[in-house]
């Protein structure tokens, strides 16, 4: 189950620029479809994280995956770009449930060490979505047009439904209730755990990175650069394994100590790539280089820092997962709206807005790092 969320943003991205041409509408525009899935994905972990430590992680898949099937097999007949934005909207608020299902699920099988193992290989499966699925989601535009996506990715998803029903048993072994005073409580913990918002921060940056190369680029593949899509997906494919090989140096970043290095560096070479786009315009190898770095790093950093999150919390996993899911998703709608707002060029979106979330991750990481800092000379 792990991408399916994942497959469900990258799985059309390289029709995105047929599909505005279908509904005769600007690449602004049809940036709609993509920001209203973001926020109702992110806006239905949270609330999903909630219920999924309460009714049990399979019966809370039992009852959202049938919205999200239908709403799936009905986007090929939407007759306009709102419709087609609110059956989007059903679809990131149903397949929530499966992302803090699949994260709540490792938390109760496995602990410590072993669940940064497990995390690590959800992501390698997670993050085989962006290799996979525009490799895929471009063949079947070029031969078969940009509505069998959705038919195809409508009976992958009943596909897992059945499997869910007959295979999958109930992991959660003691549920929370539904107390309201208690849910605000441990909200307001999550807040005040200052090592929880660093690994948060990080687990953003990481995503953010990844969700821009996937949903801002696939235009200036195709509409600057002059790749077809299938080769905008073998495109994906070479640099998202770089994203995958990120992953196995995740275990290595476990010192908070050092945790300014990595926005520093990311914050360094999108000044680069930013300053250099301004001069160098269309240049190829600058964009390819850019993105291999930025997705190396960002792969690097997931893992591990999820893992921590959940471990700080292993009797709230689902709601855990639930906020994680809002923030990391949330955040990339909002910074593409604003975006599209801004007239940024679209050679100049990635670095842009890898300069901005980095500078903003080092100075979350000054302020709670200094706190951080200040407990522990305390203590001793």
């Amino acid at each position: 189950m792990a991408p399916l969320g994942q497959i469900s943003i990258d799985f059309y991205s390289t029709s995105l620029p047929i599909i505005a041409q279908y509904f005769k509408v600007s690449y602004n525009s049809i940036g709609v479809i993509t920001t209203s899935f973001l926020i109702a994905y992110g806006v239905g972990q949270l609330l999903h994280g909630l219920f999924c430590d309460i009714v049990g992680r399979k019966r809370l898949l039992v009852i959202t995956l049938p919205f999200y099937i239908v709403a799936t097999l009905y986007i090929p007949f939407c007759k306009t770009i709102f419709l087609i934005a609110a059956m989007r909207l059903i679809q990131g608020f149903s397949i929530a449930a499966v992302s803090v299902t699949v994260k709540s699920i490792a938390s109760d099988l496995f602990k410590a060490e072993k669940l940064v193992k497990a995390v690590s290989l959800i992501t390698i499966v997670w993050g085989l979505s962006p290799i996979l699925a525009p490799l895929l989601g471009g063949v079947i535009q070029s031969f078969l047009g940009w509505k069998w996506c959705f038919y195809t990715l409508g009976v992958m998803s009943l596909i897992i439904y059945i499997t869910v029903l007959l295979f999958l048993p109930e992991t959660i072994e003691v549920r929370n209730t539904l107390v309201p005073k208690n849910i605000i409580n441990k909200y307001l913990l999550l807040f005040k755990h200052n090592a929880f918002i660093i690994h948060l921060t990080y687990i953003n940056l990481a995503i953010l990175g990844l969700l821009t190369f996937i949903l801002q680029t696939p235009y200036l593949i195709q509409g600057v650069y002059h790749f077809t899509p299938i080769g905008n997906g073998l495109l994906f494919l070479c640099v998202s394994f770089i994203y995958l090989f990120g992953t196995q140096l995740s275990s290595k970043l476990s010192n908070l100590k050092s945790a300014y290095s990595i926005p520093i560096i990311i914050l360094i070479i999108a000044m680069i790539a930013y300053i250099s786009n301004m001069f160098l315009i269309n240049n190829k190898f600058l964009f390819l280089s850019f993105t291999t770095i930025i997705m190396f790093i960002c792969g690097a950093m997931l893992p591990f820092n999820l893992s921590k999150c959940l471990q700080l919390f292993p009797s709230d996993s689902g709601l855990v997962s639930g906020f994680i899911g809002l923030v990391t998703l949330v955040t990339p709608g909002i910074l593409f709206s604003l975006l599209s707002a801004l007239s940024i060029g679209v050679t100049q979106r990635f670095p842009f807005t890898m300069l901005f979330s980095s500078a903003i991750t080092l100075l979350v990481i000054f302020i709670f790092g200094g706190r951080i800092n200040l407990i522990e000379a305390r203590n001793e």
